[in-house]
């Protein structure tokens, strides 16, 4: 079997980065387009389960 080198050594914790805030930007351009996109589709796909729990109800 095959022997381990060298020992295990605890060391403390050091806080070496502090905690940033995080600012907020505005998207631009094609960014913003894709955003809405993306809005646009979770609408339609609210739509279509509705429809389908209305239909499937009957």
């Amino acid at each position: 079997m095959r022997q381990k080198h060298g020992t295990l050594h605890i060391v403390e914790p050091v806080d070496l980065e502090a905690p940033v805030p995080l600012t907020r930007i505005a998207p631009k351009g094609p960014i913003r387009l894709v955003f809405w996109g993306l809005r646009a589709y979770i609408l339609v796909m609210l739509a279509l389960v509705a429809i389908g729990f209305a239909r499937g109800l009957h």
